[in-house]
């Protein structure tokens, strides 16, 4: 995706606030979109477009959290920062344990705000290319026998073929079988493939299945993100 291709929704019940912001994109040729509220960004948004949302935290109608609490709970959530006047560090911790970007107080420095959204879409795409690679290997995984699951589990804890056919009451070649047609369906010339395949797909925990769920992982709140904003 080129940056030409992405748009930046500013919402802000400042008009003044919002034109600023709009000025400094668009000298590095970002599209944006100015919103007066939650509501009428919802009216305008366009799913089918990369972009990322800028956004104050007191706004007519729906709140800013409010709104951002709306748009996590898409299957792949689109990067948020929040530039506001009215931050204090409990709503900062709030909007970035729920998964904001970065909480930022106005005024904000023209090229500070550039970096953090050419950041935030850096991320993003990250986030993206790892679902994508997360839902791949889930699909492999899902050819595996049950028996081939159970020593799939043993081997990502790094058990030799002898350990695992004594846990699972089974005879080492018997092990050994298992482990050839894992690798087989996962295309994997090698362990360290099927481990990090298996690792790719969510198996994090060795003691605990592999789940289903397509949720995103919650987001690691980091205390030198919200010290940095608030610098």
């Amino acid at each position: 995706m080129t940056i030409m291709n992405r748009r930046i929704y500013l919402i802000d019940a400042d008009s003044e606030s919002r034109g600023t912001m709009s000025r400094v994109l668009t000298t590095v040729h970002l599209n944006t979109v100015e919103c007066e509220s939650a509501e009428e960004f919802l009216d305008v948004f366009d799913s089918e477009v990369d972009a990322c949302v800028i956004l104050e935290v007191r706004l007519p109608g729906m709140t800013g959290l409010a709104l951002q609490k709306r748009l996590m709970q898409n299957e792949m959530p689109i990067p948020i920062l929040f530039v506001t006047k009215h931050g204090d560090v409990a709503t900062a911790v709030e909007a970035v344990r729920a998964g904001a970007e970065d909480f930022l107080q106005k005024p904000v420095e023209p090229q500070r705000l550039i970096d953090r959204v050419h950041l935030a879409f850096e991320n993003n795409l990250q986030q993206r290319e790892r679902a994508v690679c997360r839902e791949e290997c889930r699909k492999a995984l899902s050819q595996l026998t049950r028996r081939e699951n159970q020593v799939l589990l043993e081997l990502v804890q790094g058990r030799s073929n002898r350990v695992i056919a004594e846990a699972l009451g089974i005879r080492e070649r018997t092990v050994e079988a298992h482990r050839a047609g894992i690798m087989r369906k996962l295309k994997a010339h090698s362990i360290v493939d099927v481990v990090r395949q298996a690792f790719a797909a969510g198996i994090d925990d060795p003691a605990r299945p592999l789940t289903t769920s397509k949720s995103a992982p919650a987001t690691t709140y980091k205390e030198t993100t919200l010290m940095r904003s608030f610098a």
